[in-house]
């Protein structure tokens, strides 16, 4: 290993996680000098407490470790940093986020309260004269501000991600809050973004926005973004806050809802907007969706950006109202003949009906992503829809939203198994619940009907499954050979029965039948009562994926214990314990009586190798 030249082991080093890189230093002398002393350890580094800031500020400012300081170019804080000196001692950081987030008396404070002297707090972090990511989701301590008001122009800046809060503890603090953040924080930002020329990214999240605001950012101030997200707009609102708002600033337009287009954002690909609740109205029980606001953000959405490949519209909560009825399908299909270039599409709100599809096919939209909620009674009109549609044939990631529990023989259920097979060259299946109820969820046994109704599927991702029911027995199913990837996001069960089924299952079912599977991650919550009857034992058999690399458990109890049984590989079977998620597995003798365990049996002994089991 002596004999590898450093700039190989520099080149190497670029597809290494910070642990692999770690671990490299300690092979022998030369690895170490190439890694450490070139800065590549700490290209990036996050961190959770104040302390270890300075712990780190103090071991990079010792005689010898002044190149260390220069080599980070990521850097990742999760709390309220009151001396951003430490921060910016970082001078050749080209990404900095700053993400923390709490809900406490101290979040409301006024600025000036918490930083004795802006003037000087600004002139500090504009010493960042590099920066290129700026993510700021946080109340404490300003970032994006200072750069943009830099003399020193920000001419690298490329993205921004700024987080707005409105949240408060009464009715009357919201208002305030929501007047706050318009008037003092969105209005002064757009003039801003003109100092950042580079700027092709921008997400504003949590705020009170219009198509008017945007009007201005495209024409004179951003004109070169590529990328737009919009989250959580109206987060923290109530109906009298987003009323008062908007006849405060805008109100010449309150009857007419009329925009004048100054000219077409043409540099716009991605556009998102995601509304947290109110959409002017679009919670009420009027369907007559005509003169409603939501007409106009539709309107303008397709007006202004010609040039989108990607577009996403929601709302956080649906009113199936307007799913059923297929208002915003209406809507929608005017809008179409604009948007030629699109490929990714998401607006779960619109009942993805024939005519609309019909309507895509028209206008020569071959859609690569598409996102869909799916309710009983409208998975019917859905599969007609895209039996007759030609975007069948061209989608290749697909994403479901359903609400409530979904077994195998129900409507939903059955439904998208056979929505399933419509789409001829599926890669990509992820499947999402809008309720977060421990009881309601995907049904367990139908992983294996998903994969045999899509064959050409290499990467499934459920999120909320239920074990409520017993696994089937002797299915005829043939080997899915292109599976490699299976997230299990949040799956519950209630008694170690139900967890031997879902063993079943998977063992017979999914991992005997995925012999391409390289990658496996699973989120397990066990029920709160626990009996030493009846063990919990989820027992993964994995020896029929030999291209298995990865997998990674997330596992809700204090201590995590694995039973690692290779029979047939040259590392012996196994104790070990995780005192967390994600931590070391320490080897252990053997667990205490009555402790509830993952056994992975597994033929070769790879995992144990790269520490991938998690």
């Amino acid at each position: 290993m002596d004999l590898i030249p450093a700039d190989i082991l520099r080149e190497i080093t670029k597809y290494l996680r910070f642990e692999d890189k770690f671990e490299c230093t300690l092979v022998c002398r030369n690895w170490y000098i190439a890694i450490t002393f070139h800065g590549l350890l700490y290209h990036k580094i996050e961190l959770f407490e104040g302390h270890n800031l300075k712990n780190a500020v103090t071991t990079f400012k010792r005689p010898g470790n002044e190149e260390l300081i220069q080599a980070v170019q990521e850097l990742e804080v999760y709390f309220p940093c009151d001396d951003i000196n430490l921060i910016t001692i970082f001078s050749n950081l080209r990404k900095l986020t700053s993400g923390f987030v709490t809900y406490s008396e101290f979040d409301f404070m006024e600025m000036e309260d918490r930083i004795c002297d802006m003037a000087a707090y600004e002139r500090s972090v504009q010493k960042l004269k590099r920066l290129e990511y700026i993510v700021e989701d946080n109340l404490h301590y300003p970032i994006v501000m200072p750069i943009l008001k830099s003399p020193h122009k920000p001419v690298y800046l490329k993205h921004i991600s700024y987080a707005f809060y409105n949240y408060a503890f009464s009715q009357g603090e919201m208002q305030v809050s929501a007047a706050f953040n318009y008037d003092a924080k969105l209005r002064p930002m757009i003039p801003l973004l003109k100092n950042a020329p580079n700027l092709t990214f921008l997400e504003l999240k949590r705020l009170y926005i219009t198509p008017f605001d945007l009007e201005e950012i495209h024409d004179q101030y951003a004109p070169n973004l590529t990328t737009l997200k919009l989250t959580d707009v109206f987060a923290g609102f109530d109906a009298n806050a987003t009323q008062m708002l908007a006849k405060k600033a805008f109100p010449h337009i309150q009857h007419t809802k009329q925009i004048t287009l100054k000219k077409l954002a043409l540099k716009i690909k991605s556009f998102t907007l995601e509304f947290d609740q109110h959409m002017l109205g679009i919670q009420t029980a009027d369907t007559n969706a005509k003169h409603n606001s939501k007409n106009l953000w539709l309107k303008y959405v397709a007006a202004k950006y010609p040039s989108l490949t990607e577009l996403s519209i929601n709302i956080a909560k649906i009113h199936e109202t307007y799913l059923l009825k297929g208002v915003f399908d209406k809507l929608w299909m005017s809008s179409l003949s604009r948007l030629t270039h699109l490929t990714r599409y998401d607006m779960k709100f619109c009942q993805l009906s024939g005519p609309l599809l019909k309507a895509m096919d028209k206008s020569n939209i071959r859609l690569e992503k598409l996102s869909v909620y799916i309710h009983e009674k409208t998975i019917g009109i859905q599969i007609k829809g895209l039996e007759e549609s030609a975007q069948r044939h061209t989608v290749k990631q697909l994403e479901i939203f359903t609400k409530g529990n979904v077994t195998q023989e129900g409507k939903v259920g059955s439904g998208i198994l056979l929505l399933l097979p419509l789409f001829t060259g599926l890669k990509t299946l992820k499947m999402f619940k809008e309720s977060l109820n421990r009881k309601e969820g995907y049904e367990h046994r139908m992983i294996p009907h998903l994969l045999h109704q899509a064959p050409h599927l290499e990467h499934l991702m459920i999120r909320f499954v239920n074990i409520s029911r017993m696994a089937e027995e002797n299915l005829t199913l043939p080997e899915h050979s292109n599976l490699k990837y299976l997230e299990l996001k949040h799956f519950y069960c209630d008694s170690a029965k139900q967890l031997r089924a879902f063993s079943q299952t998977m063992n017979q079912y999914v991992f005997g039948k995925c012999p391409q599977l390289i990658k496996f991650a699973g989120d397990l919550y066990p029920p709160q009562d626990r009996s030493a009857k009846d063990p919990f034992i989820w027992e993964l058999i994995l020896d029929r994926n030999p291209h298995l690399t990865t997998v990674k458990i997330m596992y809700q109890l204090g201590d995590s214990i694995f039973h690692i049984v290779s029979p047939q590989g040259p590392v012996p079977s196994r104790w070990c314990k995780q005192a967390f998620c994600y931590d070391k597995l320490r080897p252990i003798s053997e667990p205490p009586k009555g402790t509830w365990y993952i056994r992975i049996f597994i033929p070769h002994s790879i995992l144990l190798n790269k520490k991938r089991v998690a």
